[in-house]
């Protein structure tokens, strides 16, 4: 079957939520209907179906509207749109929305970035053990391991998430964060990433 590359790195992102989520049988007709047209190259179909089960209140509709507009694939790109379609499936706990929406602010895509709000999104998705927002997670807090002891054990904690969950470029992070990790710094690490997998599940 043919997959285009958006629907593959989608696909990946919702490794975790998927696991979670209804069947396939419970998921929206338009969403069905959209993704079938998308592997068929069919992008202005997929974006017509995907437009209808978004205005139905679907949350893999509204995520995958939003992705279409996000990486501009049979639409103009437009941020502002992705945006919309994201925080709605975000209402509804979608985690590659809350995911993206922290990257979003994280990387001022179509926003002035605020590493505030990014962390805290991006920590909402990572704890659903969401891969690619635990990764992003790691970067926004390893570029900050400069500014507080924390930042630089949790950079190790979510690239060791990450690396579990497949996130193979979390293996530079996940070592040189290690490496700078003192004694006590580590213990802090391993004790924090027991309480992850006690709570949320991840990496189990």
């Amino acid at each position: 079957m043919k997959c285009l590359v958006w629907l593959t790195f989608v696909l990946g992102l919702l490794a975790a939520a998927v696991g979670q989520a209804a069947s396939t049988a419970d998921r929206s007709d338009a969403y069905q209907l959209g993704v079938q047209r998308f592997d068929a190259g069919d992008l202005a179909g997929a974006v017509s179906a995907f437009q209808e089960g978004s205005d139905a209140g679907d949350p893999e509709s509204q995520f995958a509207l939003g992705s279409m507009y996000y990486f501009g694939d049979g639409v103009e790109r437009n941020y502002a749109s992705a945006r919309e379609r994201f925080e709605a499936a975000a209402a509804a706990r979608h985690a590659g929305a809350i995911a993206l929406l922290g990257q979003m602010w994280r990387d001022g895509l179509g926003v002035t970035a605020d590493h505030v709000k990014a962390a805290r999104l991006l920590e909402q998705a990572a704890t659903a053990c969401e891969p690619a927002a635990q990764l992003w997670l790691a970067e926004l807090q390893w570029r900050q391991q400069d500014q507080t002891q924390e930042n630089g054990i949790r950079a190790f904690v979510w690239s060791y998430f990450a690396y579990r969950a497949g996130e193979d470029q979390a293996a530079d992070i996940m070592s040189r964060t290690y490496d700078a990790l003192d004694e006590a710094q580590r213990t802090l690490a391993d004790a924090m990433i027991v309480r992850i997998q006690d709570r949320h599940g991840c990496g189990a």
